[in-house]
């Protein structure tokens, strides 16, 4: 049996994109289902539609939901760490690119939209992929031996 040094950082962080995904998930069928009742048929700061922004939000909690159950599955399969890892990079890239056009679309421009929540939306990820890379690492490792 050999040690996977990531696995408690995929196991933590899946559990968590899991779990917040599947509210996510509820979070953005609710805003695309009551539309027209929150009053939110209103363009944005930025005039872009209300709908627009809870589709990159479904889309977001899609993504996160299968990077938490692969994290969960191949924590300890060292063979899966470029996979995983390469999908921690894939939400990490979402992270950012969600920072950005949420705080367009919701505070109509950067710096008044770039809060702490958001940049702790960067952090999260970044622990998914700090331990996908020491898989991998441990996994060049053994490969070389």
């Amino acid at each position: 049996m050999t040690s996977a040094p990531g696995k408690t950082y995929l196991l933590v962080i899946g559990v968590f994109y899991i779990a917040f995904g599947g509210i996510s998930i509820a979070l953005s069928f609710n805003g695309l289902l009551n539309a027209g009742t929150w009053d939110i048929t209103q363009p944005t700061a930025s005039g872009i539609s209300w709908n627009v922004y809870y589709i990159i939000l479904l889309i977001g909690s899609l993504l996160r939901i299968t990077a938490g159950a692969m994290g969960v599955m191949y924590r300890t399969r060292l063979e899966k760490s470029a996979l995983l890892l390469t999908i921690g990079i894939i939400c990490f890239g979402y992270a950012i690119l969600y920072m950005v056009s949420s705080s367009m679309i919701i505070y109509g421009g950067l710096v008044d939209g770039l809060g702490a929540s958001l940049l702790i939306g960067l952090f999260v990820p970044a622990l998914y992929v700090f331990g996908a890379h020491k898989n991998l690492t441990e996994y060049k490792s053994q490969s070389s031996k």
